[in-house]
Protein backbone atom coordinates (compact mmCIF):
# COMPACT_ATOMS: atom_id res chain seq x y z
CA UNK A 1 0.00 0.00 0.00
CA UNK A 2 3.11 2.43 0.90
CA UNK A 3 4.08 2.07 -2.59
CA UNK A 4 0.85 2.99 -3.81
CA UNK A 5 0.98 5.72 -2.33
CA UNK A 6 4.58 7.07 -2.95
CA UNK A 7 3.41 6.47 -6.62
CA UNK A 8 0.41 9.39 -6.12
CA UNK A 9 2.77 11.41 -4.66
CA UNK A 10 5.75 11.46 -7.10
CA UNK A 11 2.91 11.47 -10.08
CA UNK A 12 1.77 14.69 -8.26
CA UNK A 13 5.29 15.80 -7.82
CA UNK A 14 6.01 15.61 -11.32
CA UNK A 15 2.57 16.50 -13.14
CA UNK A 16 2.69 20.34 -11.00
CA UNK A 17 3.26 23.37 -12.96
CA UNK A 18 6.68 24.89 -12.11
CA UNK A 19 5.31 28.60 -12.05
CA UNK A 20 3.00 30.19 -9.91
CA UNK A 21 -0.65 30.21 -11.62
CA UNK A 22 -3.53 31.68 -9.52
CA UNK A 23 -5.44 30.19 -6.26
CA UNK A 24 -2.17 28.04 -6.02
CA UNK A 25 -0.69 26.73 -2.82
CA UNK A 26 3.29 26.79 -2.68
CA UNK A 27 4.48 23.34 -1.04
CA UNK A 28 7.74 22.30 0.11
CA UNK A 29 8.84 18.91 -0.80
CA UNK A 30 10.87 18.89 2.34
CA UNK A 31 8.43 20.07 5.10
CA UNK A 32 9.45 23.00 7.13
CA UNK A 33 9.32 20.66 10.23
CA UNK A 34 12.16 18.73 8.48
CA UNK A 35 13.97 21.93 7.47
CA UNK A 36 12.89 22.27 4.34
CA UNK A 37 13.20 26.08 3.10
CA UNK A 38 10.66 27.85 0.13
CA UNK A 39 13.67 27.23 -2.38
CA UNK A 40 12.77 26.91 -6.03
CA UNK A 41 14.38 23.14 -5.71
CA UNK A 42 12.12 22.50 -3.22
CA UNK A 43 8.59 23.94 -3.96
CA UNK A 44 5.88 22.88 -6.46
CA UNK A 45 2.44 24.83 -6.91
CA UNK A 46 -0.04 22.95 -6.39
CA UNK A 47 -4.68 23.33 -6.51
CA UNK A 48 -6.25 23.36 -2.72
CA UNK A 49 -7.19 19.97 -3.62
CA UNK A 50 -3.95 18.76 -4.31
CA UNK A 51 -2.01 20.11 -1.58
CA UNK A 52 -4.65 18.62 0.77
CA UNK A 53 -3.65 15.18 -0.86
CA UNK A 54 -0.19 15.69 -0.34
CA UNK A 55 -0.35 16.08 3.29
CA UNK A 56 -2.77 13.29 3.59
CA UNK A 57 -0.30 10.90 1.30
CA UNK A 58 2.33 12.00 3.69
CA UNK A 59 0.46 10.97 7.04
CA UNK A 60 -0.07 7.64 5.51
CA UNK A 61 3.53 6.94 4.75
CA UNK A 62 5.53 8.72 6.94
CA UNK A 63 2.56 8.63 10.04
CA UNK A 64 4.06 12.43 11.12
CA UNK A 65 0.87 14.12 12.88
CA UNK A 66 1.78 17.31 11.59
CA UNK A 67 0.60 16.40 8.02
CA UNK A 68 -2.24 14.95 9.35
CA UNK A 69 -3.11 18.27 11.24
CA UNK A 70 -1.86 19.87 7.56
CA UNK A 71 -3.78 18.52 5.80
CA UNK A 72 -7.11 18.89 8.49
CA UNK A 73 -6.14 22.90 8.19
CA UNK A 74 -5.68 23.05 4.36
CA UNK A 75 -9.43 21.18 4.82
CA UNK A 76 -11.09 23.63 6.63
CA UNK A 77 -12.15 27.35 6.90
CA UNK A 78 -12.96 29.85 4.20
CA UNK A 79 -10.07 28.91 2.53
CA UNK A 80 -10.65 24.95 3.06
CA UNK A 81 -11.75 22.07 1.01
CA UNK A 82 -15.31 23.04 -0.67
CA UNK A 83 -17.92 20.55 -0.46
CA UNK A 84 -17.38 19.58 -4.10
CA UNK A 85 -13.49 19.56 -3.56
CA UNK A 86 -13.99 16.84 -0.88
CA UNK A 87 -16.62 14.36 -3.08
CA UNK A 88 -13.70 14.74 -6.18
CA UNK A 89 -11.15 13.57 -3.39
CA UNK A 90 -13.06 10.88 -2.67
CA UNK A 91 -13.47 9.49 -6.07
CA UNK A 92 -9.60 10.34 -7.06
CA UNK A 93 -9.45 7.71 -4.08
CA UNK A 94 -11.55 5.74 -5.60
CA UNK A 95 -10.26 5.37 -8.70
CA UNK A 96 -6.64 4.98 -7.55
CA UNK A 97 -7.97 2.31 -4.71
CA UNK A 98 -6.38 3.86 -1.72
CA UNK A 99 -7.64 4.66 2.13
CA UNK A 100 -10.85 3.27 2.96
CA UNK A 101 -11.20 2.17 -1.04
CA UNK A 102 -8.72 0.06 -0.76
CA UNK A 103 -8.74 -3.95 -1.29
CA UNK A 104 -6.53 -4.43 1.96
CA UNK A 105 -8.37 -1.95 3.91
CA UNK A 106 -9.79 -3.64 7.28
CA UNK A 107 -12.98 -1.68 8.35
CA UNK A 108 -11.96 -3.36 12.08
CA UNK A 109 -9.25 -1.83 12.42
CA UNK A 110 -10.71 1.53 11.67
CA UNK A 111 -13.61 1.05 13.73
CA UNK A 112 -10.86 0.07 16.55
CA UNK A 113 -8.78 2.95 15.82
CA UNK A 114 -11.84 5.37 16.05
CA UNK A 115 -13.01 4.45 19.56
CA UNK A 116 -9.37 4.01 20.83
CA UNK A 117 -9.42 7.92 19.62
CA UNK A 118 -12.24 8.68 21.19
CA UNK A 119 -11.48 6.83 24.50
CA UNK A 120 -8.71 8.91 24.78
CA UNK A 121 -10.19 11.80 24.30
CA UNK A 122 -12.76 10.97 26.85
CA UNK A 123 -10.14 10.20 29.35
CA UNK A 124 -8.23 13.19 28.29
CA UNK A 125 -10.75 16.09 28.29
CA UNK A 126 -14.17 14.78 29.38
CA UNK A 127 -15.60 14.60 26.07
CA UNK A 128 -19.37 13.00 26.25
CA UNK A 129 -18.59 10.93 23.00
CA UNK A 130 -19.43 8.07 21.50
CA UNK A 131 -17.39 5.72 23.89
CA UNK A 132 -18.54 7.80 27.04
CA UNK A 133 -22.28 6.70 25.77
CA UNK A 134 -21.40 3.44 25.70
CA UNK A 135 -19.99 3.40 29.14
CA UNK A 136 -21.82 2.16 32.21
CA UNK A 137 -21.49 5.77 33.07
CA UNK A 138 -22.64 6.77 30.14
CA UNK A 139 -25.79 4.28 30.04
CA UNK A 140 -26.83 5.71 33.50
CA UNK A 141 -27.14 9.09 32.44
CA UNK A 142 -28.76 8.25 29.26
CA UNK A 143 -31.25 6.36 31.68
CA UNK A 144 -31.53 9.32 33.68
CA UNK A 145 -31.67 11.74 31.34
CA UNK A 146 -34.83 9.02 29.41
CA UNK A 147 -36.91 8.71 32.66
CA UNK A 148 -36.69 12.96 32.90
CA UNK A 149 -38.24 12.99 29.30
CA UNK A 150 -40.51 10.31 29.81
CA UNK A 151 -42.17 12.65 33.06
CA UNK A 152 -42.37 15.41 31.52
CA UNK A 153 -44.10 13.95 28.43
CA UNK A 154 -46.50 12.22 30.83
CA UNK A 155 -47.09 15.25 32.55
CA UNK A 156 -48.46 16.99 29.18
CA UNK A 157 -50.75 14.06 28.71
CA UNK A 158 -52.20 14.67 31.96
CA UNK A 159 -52.35 18.64 31.20
CA UNK A 160 -53.85 17.93 28.11
CA UNK A 161 -55.63 15.08 28.40
CA UNK A 162 -56.64 14.17 31.70
CA UNK A 163 -55.31 11.12 33.93
CA UNK A 164 -55.69 7.09 33.76
CA UNK A 165 -56.62 7.59 37.41
CA UNK A 166 -59.21 10.55 36.80
CA UNK A 167 -62.60 8.62 37.41
CA UNK A 168 -64.78 10.89 36.44
CA UNK A 169 -62.91 11.57 33.49
CA UNK A 170 -63.71 7.75 32.30
CA UNK A 171 -67.09 8.04 33.50
CA UNK A 172 -68.18 11.12 31.15
CA UNK A 173 -65.86 8.89 28.50
CA UNK A 174 -68.15 6.36 29.27
CA UNK A 175 -71.18 7.97 29.09
CA UNK A 176 -70.17 9.50 25.61
CA UNK A 177 -69.61 6.16 23.89
CA UNK A 178 -72.12 4.10 22.50
CA UNK A 179 -72.27 0.93 23.63
CA UNK A 180 -75.82 -0.46 22.52
CA UNK A 181 -75.44 -2.49 19.46
CA UNK A 182 -78.11 -3.60 16.73
CA UNK A 183 -76.65 -6.18 14.18
CA UNK A 184 -78.63 -6.75 10.58
CA UNK A 185 -76.64 -9.05 7.55
CA UNK A 186 -73.02 -8.15 9.23
CA UNK A 187 -74.28 -4.26 9.43
CA UNK A 188 -73.43 -3.17 13.25
CA UNK A 189 -74.84 0.18 14.81
CA UNK A 190 -74.49 1.49 18.37
CA UNK A 191 -76.79 3.91 20.39
CA UNK A 192 -75.74 5.36 23.51
CA UNK A 193 -79.35 4.37 25.27
CA UNK A 194 -81.54 1.57 25.47
CA UNK A 195 -84.31 3.58 25.38
CA UNK A 196 -82.55 5.21 21.69
CA UNK A 197 -82.14 1.30 20.21
CA UNK A 198 -85.60 0.09 20.98
CA UNK A 199 -86.83 3.11 19.38
CA UNK A 200 -84.55 2.19 16.79
CA UNK A 201 -85.54 -1.81 16.48
CA UNK A 202 -89.38 -0.44 16.80
CA UNK A 203 -88.70 1.58 13.42
CA UNK A 204 -87.08 -1.29 12.00
CA UNK A 205 -88.33 -4.32 12.47
CA UNK A 206 -84.94 -6.45 10.58
CA UNK A 207 -82.58 -5.27 13.21
CA UNK A 208 -82.04 -7.59 16.43
CA UNK A 209 -80.15 -6.36 19.53
CA UNK A 210 -76.30 -7.49 19.35
CA UNK A 211 -73.03 -7.41 17.21
CA UNK A 212 -74.08 -10.83 16.08
CA UNK A 213 -71.17 -12.50 17.03
CA UNK A 214 -69.99 -15.02 19.03
CA UNK A 215 -66.45 -14.93 20.89
CA UNK A 216 -66.99 -18.51 21.85
CA UNK A 217 -68.84 -19.65 18.67
CA UNK A 218 -66.65 -22.86 17.61
CA UNK A 219 -64.20 -22.71 20.52
CA UNK A 220 -63.49 -25.81 22.65
CA UNK A 221 -64.74 -25.00 26.47
CA UNK A 222 -64.42 -26.09 29.37
CA UNK A 223 -63.87 -25.34 33.19
CA UNK A 224 -60.79 -22.98 33.75
CA UNK A 225 -57.30 -25.43 34.78
CA UNK A 226 -57.25 -23.51 37.77
CA UNK A 227 -60.67 -24.73 38.48
CA UNK A 228 -59.89 -28.77 37.94
CA UNK A 229 -59.16 -30.94 40.79
CA UNK A 230 -55.48 -32.27 40.76
CA UNK A 231 -53.79 -34.99 42.75
CA UNK A 232 -50.47 -35.81 43.90
CA UNK A 233 -51.35 -39.57 44.08
CA UNK A 234 -52.14 -39.12 48.24
CA UNK A 235 -54.36 -35.99 48.11
CA UNK A 236 -57.00 -34.39 46.30
CA UNK A 237 -56.84 -30.45 45.75
CA UNK A 238 -60.18 -28.63 44.29
CA UNK A 239 -57.43 -26.72 42.30
CA UNK A 240 -54.03 -25.50 41.43
CA UNK A 241 -54.85 -22.32 43.78
CA UNK A 242 -55.41 -24.88 46.41
CA UNK A 243 -52.63 -26.95 45.61
CA UNK A 244 -50.21 -23.88 45.91
CA UNK A 245 -51.43 -22.64 48.59
CA UNK A 246 -51.19 -25.96 50.77
CA UNK A 247 -47.52 -27.00 49.67
CA UNK A 248 -46.51 -22.99 49.22
CA UNK A 249 -45.84 -23.11 45.42
CA UNK A 250 -46.82 -21.28 42.96
CA UNK A 251 -49.84 -22.18 40.19
CA UNK A 252 -47.43 -22.15 37.77
CA UNK A 253 -45.25 -25.08 39.41
CA UNK A 254 -47.98 -26.90 40.10
CA UNK A 255 -49.53 -27.09 36.17
CA UNK A 256 -46.29 -27.89 35.28
CA UNK A 257 -46.04 -30.61 37.47
CA UNK A 258 -49.26 -31.82 36.34
CA UNK A 259 -47.74 -31.21 32.79
CA UNK A 260 -44.39 -33.33 33.66
CA UNK A 261 -43.38 -36.73 33.00
CA UNK A 262 -40.56 -36.13 35.52
CA UNK A 263 -43.42 -36.16 38.30
CA UNK A 264 -45.63 -38.75 37.10
CA UNK A 265 -47.63 -38.67 40.44
CA UNK A 266 -49.17 -35.23 39.51
CA UNK A 267 -52.43 -35.27 37.55
CA UNK A 268 -55.77 -34.12 36.63
CA UNK A 269 -58.03 -35.95 38.49
CA UNK A 270 -60.13 -36.07 35.46
CA UNK A 271 -57.74 -37.37 33.04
Amino acid sequence: MKTVYENVLNSIYESSPSAWFDKCHKHRIVPGYEGGEYVESNVVFLTQREHSLVHWLRWKLFGDTRDKRAYKMIGKGPSGLSHQDRVDHGKLCAEMGIGIHSPDFDNSIAAKRGMDTQRADYIENGTKNFYYWSTPEGRKERAIMGGKASVKVNQAFKDNMGSFKDKEHARNAGAKSAKKPVHKDGVIRKFHTDDEREKFLSENPGWSRGTGFSPTKGKKMGPSPKRRKVTDGVHVYDSLAEAALTLSRSTGTIWHWCKSDKHPEWRYCDE
